[in-house]
């Protein structure tokens, strides 16, 4: 995959990354995450997760956080609905 991927992904400046940038890269480790954990939605182009990620990271750079504050909004309802739950099951018992 590390081969692969680096052929198909150029760092920002053009230039193929070494396996050790892919490694410690912040954005290919997100994108081999969320690449693991989407698979319900089917396959993945990796190259194409990395590209889009990209882009998003230097809108939230550039400061529009609106992508970031929906994922936060959404995370705390989650987080809500889940305390929530657990208080109706323990009224239950």
């Amino acid at each position: 995959m590390t081969k692969a991927l680096s052929k198909k992904v150029p760092a920002p400046d053009k230039r193929t990354l070494k396996a050790h940038e892919l490694v410690l890269s912040p954005m290919i480790q997100s994108a081999v995450a969320i690449a693991a954990w989407s698979k319900f939605a089917g396959t993945v182009d990796l190259a194409d997760l990395v590209d889009d990620l990209r882009e998003r990271i230097k809108k939230v750079q550039g400061g529009d956080m609106q992508p970031v504050e929906a994922m936060l909004f959404g995370q705390a309802m989650m987080a809500l609905k889940t305390q929530a739950d657990g208080f109706q099951v323990a009224r239950q018992k």
